[in-house]
């Protein structure tokens, strides 16, 4: 998966961290990135599930929490894409 990272105004930027520090919010980030990619398939299946079976308000009321879900499993995946970028440069 392709994913756009921040532009270079807000990628971060932090010249005193260790190696072990920036591993340790590289993995707390994977962790964050895993769950929210799971809930967004989870209620991407709930949306699907509910369509089928023409479950019409249900699945207007899942649009907002859906797309909020893919909009934070994106951010936190373009946070771990950055934090790893730092941690290639530092090294």
């Amino acid at each position: 998966m392709n994913r756009k990272s921040a532009s270079m105004s807000d990628q971060l930027q932090c010249n005193d961290l260790g190696n072990d520090t920036l591993l340790e919010l590289a993995r707390r980030l994977q962790e964050i990135d895993d769950g929210y990619r799971g809930l967004a398939e989870k209620v991407g299946q709930l949306y699907m599930y509910a369509d089928r079976q023409h479950f019409d308000s249900l699945t207007r009321r899942l649009d907002e929490p859906m797309r909020h879900a893919s909009l934070n499993e994106q951010a936190f995946s373009a946070l771990l894409d950055d934090l790893r970028l730092l941690q290639r440069r530092q090294s």
